[in-house]
């Protein structure tokens, strides 16, 4: 009974983690959508839009402080096997005062055959110039083991030209 109540509780804590972090995305991002090719092994070339939300803190960005940057990415395909351990990354590039480019990374273990796949990555950036720099997402990389395929890497590039994801402004 202990074992099954502490499993209830665990999946009830995993759903309300998943909430939290997909409500901050939604209530507080910036909303973008961005058409990228991906190259799959064995599979050939995909194309699709990505739909991405972007939660920038603190909302008053100053020079020489660091601003969090979390980008919660949908993919518009799922998973057709089982995915078990992966990481992956996407260059953000920042045009402006001090043009840049910022890596924002994840990881994970697992997406089961058929599931949307979805993941929420992570970096930090510190302005040095005051001013008005554009945010674009840039190409996208994912390494990670596939059922009955084993390692596989897939480079994603987005289509040009590339929406802005976000405009900000530093004091």
């Amino acid at each position: 009974m202990f074992s099954t109540n502490r499993k209830l509780a665990t999946t009830a804590l995993s759903g309300v983690a998943l909430v939290a972090i997909v409500g901050q995305a939604l209530a507080f991002g910036y909303e973008f959508k961005a058409p990228y090719r991906c190259d799959v092994p064995q599979a050939g070339q995909l194309e699709g839009t990505v739909t991405g939300f972007l939660t920038i803190t603190p909302a008053a960005i100053s020079a020489g402080t660091p601003v969090r940057i979390i980008l919660a990415l949908k993919a518009p395909i799922d998973t057709p096997v089982e995915i078990g351990n992966w990481k992956g990354s996407i260059d953000m590039d920042l045009t402006g005062p001090e043009p840049t480019t910022l890596r924002l990374t994840a990881a994970g273990t697992r997406y089961r055959a058929g599931e949307i796949i979805g993941v929420q990555l992570e970096g930090t950036w510190t302005p040095g110039k005051a001013g008005t720099y554009e945010l674009y997402a840039g190409k996208a990389t994912v390494e990670a083991d596939a059922a009955g395929v084993g390692r596989v890497s897939v480079t994603c590039t987005p289509d040009s030209p590339r929406p802005v994801a976000e405009t900000l402004t530093v004091k």
